[in-house]
């Protein structure tokens, strides 16, 4: 995930403190290719983020950026008290998000709502 998470935006390994695993599915529509979900920590803020870029041979994947603060443990406790994901979000992060995405970020809400 960190590697990926590096290629794809520009960061190095310097810049990630730590990642945890907060979910697993598998894509039936491929072959079941497992797809795992993870939290990173960054050791710098958005702003760097954003003027980061992708190395060479990712930029036509990840040419585009867009940040967005998100609240998981206020996304957590709606899940947990039954408020839809696509109500839970951001509207427009609901809409423009892949499905990956959309899933990594439910597992994080449920796991950080899990851990308070």
């Amino acid at each position: 995930m960190e590697r990926e998470l590096c290629e794809e935006s520009g960061l190095t390994p310097r810049d990630v403190r730590e990642t945890k695993v907060v979910g697993f599915a598998r894509w039936m529509e491929r072959g079941a290719k497992p797809e795992f979900f993870g939290l990173t920590e960054l050791a710098v803020d958005s702003s760097e983020v954003a003027r980061r870029r992708p190395v060479s041979g990712e930029r036509l994947y990840s040419a585009g950026l867009t940040l967005f603060d998100v609240d998981l443990p206020d996304i957590g406790a709606a899940l947990a008290a039954g408020v839809p994901l696509s109500e839970a979000l951001p509207q427009r992060l609901w809409e423009d998000s892949s499905l990956p995405l959309l899933l990594a970020l439910r597992a994080a809400a449920a796991w950080q709502a899990a851990r308070v």
